[in-house]
Parts: C-alpha cells; sequence; structure tokens
C-alpha cells in the first residue's frame, strides 16, 4: 500500500529466501478493459521463512521488510519499512 493508502502500482517487489531471490512488479492493468490483483504472489517452494522483502517504490524510495513466515499474506505500507 502507498503512503495514501492506494495500490502501489509500478512498485518492484524482491524477496529473499535463503540465496534465492524472486522479482514482481504491481502491475493492476496491462491492457484495455482488463485488471490484475494488485498483490502479488511468491511460489517458495519448500522455504519456510521470507528472510528479506525489497520494495522500491515509485519515485525510487527504497525499504526493507521482513523476516515473515511462508503461506501467509501481508500488506506492506510505504514508511513503514526500514530503510537500506
Amino acid at each position: 500500500v502507498n503512503q495514501y493508502g492506494g495500490d502501489a502500482t509500478g512498485a518492484s517487489v524482491k524477496i529473499t529466501t535463503g540465496t534465492r531471490h524472486q522479482w514482481r512488479t504491481v502491475q493492476i492493468s496491462y491492457s484495455y478493459c482488463a485488471s490484475n490483483d494488485p498483490r502479488v504472489h511468491f511460489g517458495l517452494g519448500d522455504a519456510t521463512t521470507i528472510d528479506d522483502v525489497t520494495v522500491r517504490w515509485s519515485f525510487n524510495r527504497t525499504e526493507s521488510f521482513g523476516p515473515f513466515s511462508a503461506g501467509k499474506t501481508y500488506e506492506l505500507v510505504q514508511g513503514r519499512g526500514k530503510h537500506p
């Protein structure tokens, strides 16, 4: 969620599980008359913990969150993370 309470459209999200990294972009639409869920989803395989979540918000501001347990949904709010 961005600092104004809206979806973080365009934000880049990177997760780290052990030595593995995955990236996703928050993209709520991609073509005419189409929309996506604003949540990002990551497949973790056998990992039970997400060590770090790094979000690059608009204007290139970056924050880190975590660690988190696998198998749950988390809401990341701009301004509430750690600045790397």
